[in-house]
């Protein structure tokens, strides 16, 4: 617990400005909508297949900043109700009823009295998925400016914060999350028949990201740490180009410069320039023992290569590294 977790509803007030766009309902059930009809539209789920993810996502909660209870009058002298410093205590004193308030706090999570896991870093530029909860969690600075800037393309929130939130979304079904049900309880919901497909197509992404040439480590990658995240990558654009495609907007203000590039064609543009990264600096033995999550380049580069929609937008030869014969889907081809 690096911070008092009171604060972050004080600074959510704070950047609650003009400028900046709340996370209203709007922003959390148009990605919804979004994943449910790539479900509904997969190519190979069963029936009861897509009736139980379809009940995972429409089951799946969320909590931006921190828990709606911190709103109320009174909580901040609640939550620290048992934590008793005096003026005599010497600083090992001090120090030992801090660890025991934070014991406390982290045991009141683990009962479930607690919505928000004490050990999370509250002002990371970050958002998880906690299957035991079924629940992602948003951290402040992702509604924070620029992302939801009031004044930018609706295109530009989903390259970025929409992305996020899809990503985010395809943890739910990843090779991990898949093994927890609706309520956050352990179970191999998908139907026999289901779970050989869907291995089959993990496999696809996995065996890409193996074979992947990368411009810092060569052919040298290992997806057994990160596939997870392959996963979530590729399901999350998904969710963010339909989201912004059943949008329907006509009137979404130009950036300058750009006035003649299509929306979605932005939307890709925006998307790699959010996730630029300089050269890696790491030894490949590091990255390949400790990295949880893909290399920068196949991060876009890799995930653009799947996408029809991007090859046609950048009228890419078929057989070409952004435009591969054998494409990875997930859940519509």
């Amino acid at each position: 617990m690096r911070v008092p977790w009171l604060m972050a509803e004080r600074v959510m007030r704070i950047i609650s400005t003009e400028k900046t766009v709340k996370l209203s309902p709007k922003w959390w059930t148009t990605p919804c909508e979004a994943y449910l009809e790539i479900i509904s539209n997969s190519t190979w789920l069963s029936l009861e297949g897509k009736r139980r993810a379809s009940l995972k996502l429409s089951k799946l909660k969320k909590l931006v900043g921190y828990p709606d209870e911190y709103e109320k009058e009174g909580t901040l002298d609640h939550t620290f109700e048992t934590l008793h410093t005096l003026p005599s205590d010497s600083f090992y004193t001090v120090m030992k009823k801090i660890n025991r308030y934070r014991t406390e706090i982290w045991l009141n999570f683990v009962t479930y009295n607690l919505s928000l896991d004490p050990t999370h870093d509250l002002f990371q530029v970050n958002a998880f998925y906690a299957a035991a909860e079924n629940q992602i969690n948003i951290m402040i600075p992702i509604i924070d400016e620029p992302n939801l800037d009031s004044t930018y393309p609706v295109y530009a929130k989903y390259a970025t914060t929409g992305a996020t939130l899809g990503h985010e979304m395809g943890h739910s079904f990843d090779p991990t999350g898949i093994e927890w049900n609706e309520d956050g309880f352990y179970e191999k919901w998908l139907p026999k028949e289901d779970q050989e497909e869907y291995t089959k197509r993990v496999k696809c992404l996995t065996d890409q990201y193996d074979n992947y040439d990368d411009p810092d480590f060569g052919r040298n990658m290992n997806s057994s740490n990160v596939f997870t995240e392959l996963f979530a990558d590729r399901s999350g654009i998904d969710a963010a180009i339909r989201t912004y495609r059943n949008l329907n907007i006509s009137d979404d203000p130009k950036i300058i410069g750009f006035e003649d590039v299509p929306a979605e064609k932005m939307m890709y543009h925006i998307y790699a320039l959010d996730r630029c990264a300089p050269r890696s600096t790491q030894s490949l033995s590091t990255v390949l023992s400790q990295n949880t999550h893909p290399s920068d380049s196949f991060r876009v580069n890799g995930v653009f290569s799947n996408l029809g929609s991007f090859s046609k937008a950048f009228n890419c030869p078929v057989g070409s590294p952004m435009n591969r014969k054998k494409k990875c889907y997930i859940f519509v081809d």
